[in-house]
């Protein structure tokens, strides 16, 4: 995510110095992000379940 916003991918990191909402700019990617890792250490753990007896 650091990355995306170091090299200034699709000018995000430009948007958030101009806005007045930088720090909303910058938590909602942050925050989807982690959304996402989550549901996927969910998913492969509930996966994981049925493999534990074989």
């Amino acid at each position: 995510m650091t990355g995306i916003w170091l090299l200034d991918i699709a000018g995000i990191y430009t948007r958030a110095a101009l806005s007045d909402g930088a720090v909303l700019v910058l938590f909602i990617p942050w925050f989807f992000h982690g959304l996402l890792f989550g549901a996927l250490q969910i998913s492969y753990q509930v996966w994981q379940i049925g493999r534990e007896g074989q």
